[in-house]
């Protein structure tokens, strides 16, 4: 996935919470846990499948179940992965403010950011992360201990972040500055 958004381009990325990594010539990818786990990720979806504004989304070897559009449906999806999904070892559940994801437990958005930073040109630079999600505090309190820069996005709420942005036009205008500097 990463390399088809941004193979093209050259730039430095990360998609599926470091489970790809693309930097130059340098791509790696989880294919053989998505192999593994696909059967579970298809179950627990036939599982949900009558439950209206519950989305699946299936990002090789991690599985996303969003809820923004059912709310109300949130506690019912927590509940049921808690109770009856058996993953394979190795994997975690990650409970979000809209959903859930299954996650193996080396995917992790900290260990993206460490990857980029021993590689040039990020090596020996200040770690910048924004995020907005739960899954991000892993992220921030890795750049708070890398003395980097961490900033959470969005309506404010208890977080390891130490800046926070409230919207997406507040972060375009916060790198506009960032690049003229």
């Amino acid at each position: 996935m990463v390399e088809k958004l941004f193979g093209q381009l050259g730039l430095a990325a990360a998609g599926t919470f470091g489970i790809e990594l693309m930097h130059g010539d340098a791509l790696e990818t989880g294919g053989e846990a998505a192999a593994l786990v696909a059967p579970v990720f298809d179950a627990l979806e036939n599982s949900f499948s009558g439950t209206d504004g519950v989305y699946f989304e299936h990002k090789g070897a991690v599985l996303a179940i969003h809820t923004r559009a059912a709310p109300e449906a949130l506690t019912t999806v927590i509940a049921r992965c808690r109770e009856t999904l058996l993953l394979p070892d190795g994997y975690r559940l990650v409970e979000g403010h809209a959903g859930v994801e299954f996650l193996p437990e080396g995917a992790t958005k900290s260990a993206a950011i460490a990857w980029f930073m021993t590689r040039p040109p990020f090596r020996n630079r200040v770690p910048v992360f924004l995020g907005d999600d739960t899954s991000d505090e892993i992220g921030f309190e890795w750049t708070n201990h890398n003395d980097g820069i961490s900033v959470r996005v969005g309506a404010p709420k208890p977080t390891a972040a130490k800046h926070a942005l409230e919207t997406v036009p507040e972060v375009h205008d916060w790198l506009k500055k960032l690049a003229r500097q």
